[in-house]
């Protein structure tokens, strides 16, 4: 990501890799190419999308940061919707019917669905997946706050009832906000890691912009502390 290669140029592979033919830029997708990567995979099973509700993806997708995930959510809810009725295309009816509070449909879908997920959680699984989520979450000082994975080991180390945090890190897994891999690394064995399912959702969804902001507060009155 062009907003890494500061970070990128430090390690010691930069020297090796600068000058190759290693590096391919991807621009932002939008436009034609936009609107047929949302219609493709509904056209390939057999289901129309209202050319309305083309263009207003595609416009509404280039006001929106990060919003390819967005898109992805909003487009599963409209699936959803479609799979009730059996029948017509995907409607501009129904993704503005998902809109509110002035927020287009492509961030309130992604809203929606974290939090019925943590919905479905008790208050103490609540508050483990709030720390889960704070630590799969890079604060960088004077830039915007990025997602980075965690080893579950890690992730595991600070919970009082592992087999609580093993329930709660599967129910964020198949709610689809998390999502768990094995990490490689040479002559070592490998690691199970955790990451957001998306970035998007450090910024459109409240709940974890409120989680966020809290532990700033926290971490300054932290500093403060420290320093007098």
């Amino acid at each position: 990501r062009a907003d890494f290669y500061g970070e990128a140029m430090d390690t010691r592979l930069w020297p090796l890799l600068s000058g190759r033919s290693f590096q391919l830029d991807l621009p932002p997708i939008s436009g034609e190419r936009l609107a047929e990567a949302i219609e493709a995979p509904a056209r390939a099973v057999g289901i129309s999308i209202e050319g309305s509700l083309r263009e207003r993806l595609v416009a509404d997708a280039a006001s929106e940061p990060g919003a390819l995930p967005l898109l992805q959510v909003t487009l599963r809810a409209l699936w959803e919707l479609w799979e009730k009725r059996k029948r017509g295309p995907l409607r501009l009816a129904d993704y503005t019917a998902l809109g509110s509070g002035g927020k287009s449909g492509l961030a309130v879908a992604l809203e929606q669905r974290a939090d019925a997920v943590l919905h479905d959680l008790t208050d103490e699984d609540q508050r483990i997946a709030r720390r889960i989520f704070l630590r799969l979450v890079s604060f960088g000082e004077g830039k915007p706050p990025t997602r980075r994975q965690e080893d579950v080991a890690s992730l595991s180390a600070t919970a009082s009832d592992p087999k609580t945090f093993v329930r709660v890190l599967e129910k964020l897994t198949n709610g689809k906000l998390l999502t768990r891999d094995t990490r490689r690394i040479a002559a070592k064995p490998p690691v199970e890691v955790v990451d957001m399912a998306h970035e998007a959702l450090i910024t459109a969804w409240p709940t974890f912009v409120g989680w966020i902001a809290s532990w700033r507060a926290d971490e300054q009155r932290r500093r403060v502390l420290e320093s007098s």
